[in-house]
């Protein structure tokens, strides 16, 4: 049983890992929201619902993307409060499981897996989630230094202990959970308390991020998992234009940032506009968004989705959110990118996207057709964005994350 919650880019590792177990010969059922109902089937997985499920309310989105309250509103407003129907529903699903796996939003997981005495691993899908003094994450507003020296390690670890304190009280509906379910006091949800004793998968390449002391133990990192999406095509005006002319510029937001996209698509239409290049805009929703014009020039397109494997090597740079998928998805085709970030991990894995010299980190409020139409220019015109792009490709090549996950799932389901 994988059970997820989130953005898709919380859902497709699981994909590629249940796709490949049940290669295996395992039953895999996945464990997520109603709307992710149809992907989780079409990798040939069992679905099963798992609360709480997203409106679709513009206001929701605008709220869990905020910039600085966005992690607040996540758990004091949605997760935390759903913790009973969450557990409810994962409860019912893991009855006939041999293997919970679960990722760091899906808060009822620990307590299924203590109520039932489920042997349980927990995955993490990029280093933020691991919040390491030794290599801290980019987490604004918190004051955390890099370098690793005794002292701004000593100095992280009080920073995150504040905010460990601090933030308790965003989930305390996990805790009354467990008093009511009569289970032993657990580790902060958000913190240590995510992690399973009996292992955690760190699903990313040592690109973005290596080992460190303060790691949760045992722990095993697998390398890049790519998700790669059986019977769904590039839609075929889509390929016809990638094959036909220069390099695009690629343009989107994934599926949580889409959702507040705000003037996005119309300043990156200027920025395309400023560099005389061809524009290909991925907007995450079949209605145009309301900031493009209704007919847009023959060197752009719009589409609701394309699967990013099969498009981004097409593209001459690819302008995204800092999601951890749409970074590896870039990477993985050795292509430089733009991540213009909006809230939770997407600053942390911008960073270390730039700072593996592949890419450009923006925020949010800084992205103006100016400054967008500035750093790609650079993006295209610095041969050196393209060389260690290309360089990342290579050593990404070499990474066999899916089945080294599959692997050590095995040998746990072995020690059942």
């Amino acid at each position: 049983m994988l059970a997820t919650t989130g953005s898709l880019g919380d859902l497709h590792p699981f994909l590629a890992i249940g796709m490949a177990l049940a290669h295996r010969g395992h039953t895999v059922s996945v464990a997520t929201t109603q709307r992710y109902a149809s992907p989780v089937q079409q990798a040939g997985l069992d679905f099963t619902p798992m609360r709480p499920d997203p409106p679709d309310d513009p206001a929701f989105h605008e709220r869990f993307m905020h910039p600085k309250h966005g992690a607040k509103f996540a758990f004091r407003e949605y997760l935390a409060p759903a913790i009973h129907d969450s557990y409810a529903d994962l409860y019912a699903a893991c009855k006939d499981a041999d293997l919970l796996i679960s990722q760091s939003m899906a808060l009822a997981a620990p307590l299924v897996a203590e109520a039932q005495r489920l042997k349980w691993l927990s995955c993490v899908f990029q280093p933020f989630t691991l919040f390491s003094a030794y290599d801290p994450p980019l987490l604004p507003p918190l004051p955390l230094r890099r370098g690793g020296s005794r002292e701004a390690v000593a100095w992280n670890e009080r920073i995150l202990d504040y905010s460990r304190n601090w933030t308790r009280r965003w989930v305390a509906p996990v805790d009354e959970a467990r008093r009511t379910l009569q289970l032993p006091e657990g580790g902060h949800p958000i913190y240590e308390g995510q992690h399973s004793p009996h292992g955690v998968l760190a699903l990313f390449s040592p690109l973005l991020g290596t080992p460190q002391p303060d790691w949760p133990q045992p722990v095993t990192q697998t390398g890049m998992i790519l998700y790669r999406q059986p019977n769904v095509s590039v839609p075929e005006g889509l390929s016809d234009f990638l094959k036909h002319g220069e390099p695009p510029l690629v343009f989107t937001l994934g599926s949580s940032s889409a959702k507040d996209a705000q003037r996005f698509f119309s300043k990156s239409l200027t920025s395309a506009e400023k560099l005389a290049r061809r524009a290909v805009f991925l907007t995450g929703s079949t209605q145009r968004p309301a900031d493009l014009p209704e007919m847009l020039p023959e060197w752009a397109t719009w589409h609701a989705y394309a699967p990013y494997p099969d498009v981004f090597p097409y593209a001459a740079a690819v302008i995204h959110g800092g999601g951890m998928g749409s970074i590896m998805a870039a990477l993985a085709a050795g292509v430089p990118q733009l991540a213009v970030t909006y809230a939770h991990d997407q600053h942390d894995n911008a960073r270390r996207m730039q700072a593996a010299g592949a890419g450009i980190a923006l925020r949010r409020n800084q992205y103006s057709p100016r400054r967008a139409a500035h750093s790609i220019a650079a993006l295209i015109n610095d041969p050196s964005y393209a060389a260690k792009a290309g360089n990342a490709q290579e050593l990404l090549e070499n990474e066999s994350g899916v089945e080294v996950a599959c692997d050590h799932i095995e040998t746990q389901l072995r020690n059942v």
